[in-house]
């Protein structure tokens, strides 16, 4: 609803992080990516949690269909210990994407919370892009806070030039 006030056309994608599996990666991009192919306009990414590391790589290899990212109390770094092998595939090619397209990566920006119990700070300020600390303290109150209360400051920097 914030969204919708602020002016967007807001549009949920869900990715299906819950399969674990790592060999359905390949399709549910390319899923994304058509779907993408099919908005009219100006197209922005609000990668939630799990789902910032495929909108960064979306980004980054489609700037044709995405003209900014924002990546709200999402990891775009592997994690040291294992997780979810989906997401672990997810965000390797996050970080390789990261490393190879380096001109898009100012139409980026990574959101976290001040504490996440879920996703460590560290995880979601990769060097190469934007990162803003929330005033807000744990993993799915960021979340709350960051598509309500926050909307403002993420749609300023979507309609920013």
């Amino acid at each position: 609803v914030a969204f919708r006030l602020l002016g967007f056309s807001p549009q949920v994608y869900v990715f299906g992080w819950d399969d674990n599996d790592p060999e359905t990666y390949s399709k549910k991009y390319i899923a994304l990516t058509e779907t993408l192919a099919t908005l009219v306009g100006r197209r922005y990414i609000l990668g939630v949690s799990a789902g910032g590391s495929v909108a960064s790589t979306v980004a980054l290899l489609t700037p044709d269909l995405v003209t900014k990212v924002v990546t709200l109390c999402a990891p775009l770094t592997p994690f040291k210990s294992p997780v979810n092998p989906l997401l672990e595939v997810s965000l390797r090619q996050n970080s390789m994407q990261l490393q190879q397209y380096k001109p898009y990566v100012e139409n980026i920006v990574s959101l976290h919370a001040h504490r996440d119990e879920i996703v460590p700070i560290q995880l979601s300020k990769p060097p190469q892009i934007q990162t803003h600390t929330m005033p807000s303290i744990l993993h799915v109150p960021s979340i709350v806070f960051g598509l309500t209360i926050y909307a403002p400051v993420v749609a300023h920097f979507l309609k920013q030039r």
